[in-house]
């Protein structure tokens, strides 16, 4: 039990320090994440460019293509684990 809540707490960790990061970028957070999935979208930036650009630097990032139909924009989705609360920084 020890073991999952320390896994989850980099989880959460790692979160804060990504969402922090993309709103001070100028991103806007898709929803209101509660756990290890984070969506984030911009007016100002070409999500799927800027997903080629971080393939580009080794970084592997989920584009959504979003639906005009259904009202969701254009998004990146990213799945966080432990191993990123040492990465937002980087990121």
């Amino acid at each position: 039990m020890d073991g999952y809540l320390a896994l989850a707490k980099k989880i959460l960790s790692a979160k804060r320090k990504i969402l922090n990061g993309l709103e001070k970028l100028g991103f806007k957070i898709v929803g209101k994440p509660e756990s290890s999935i984070v969506a984030f979208t911009s007016d100002d930036v070409e999500i799927s460019l800027l997903s080629d650009e971080m393939k580009k630097r080794g970084w592997y990032i989920q584009v959504q293509p979003g639906s005009k139909y259904l009202g969701f924009p254009a998004s990146i989705h990213l799945t966080i684990s432990p191993i990123h609360d040492e990465l937002p920084e980087r990121f």
